[in-house]
């Protein structure tokens, strides 16, 4: 029998489903129920289906109007008493580039997630990127 994926390749296995806009990898990684809760600049979310989390973060915050360019950062820290995932990304949208950054901090049991609460910077433009500051829905 394999081992079950650590706390850290689960998290960062989210970050690369997330790049990579795979929604079928990303529901594989969720547990069901899942307990997700998210804040960004214009109102929180909550959904508890693997589907339901997938629709927010590929259907709407990442839709298919915004491109990932590159990974700019990913850490876990699994040491912390519920771990923490953080990942910034540059994003191309219709009005330019724009950096995103969020913090998740989420619970894993069984190779899959089963809780996470995600904080979400908002789509900042760089230098000549986007001509004003663009907010996930």
């Amino acid at each position: 029998m394999a081992p079950r994926p650590s706390a850290t390749d689960t998290g960062l296995a989210f970050v690369d489903a997330v790049a990579r806009k795979d929604g079928a990898a990303l529901v594989a990684l969720l547990g069901d129920p899942v307990r997700f809760r998210a804040l960004t600049p214009s109102r929180s979310w909550e959904e508890s289906t693997p589907e339901g989390v997938r629709d927010v973060v590929l259907g709407t915050w990442f839709s298919e109007q915004r491109t990932f360019t590159s990974l700019l950062a990913a850490h876990v820290d699994a040491d912390a008493p519920v771990p923490r995932l953080s990942y910034r990304f540059e994003v191309t949208e219709p009005d330019g580039v724009s950096e995103v950054e969020q913090v998740a901090f989420f619970g894993v049991a069984e190779g899959r997630i089963t809780s996470l609460a995600i904080i979400c910077s908002g789509f900042a433009p760089k230098p000549g990127g986007a001509s004003e500051n663009q907010q996930p829905e």
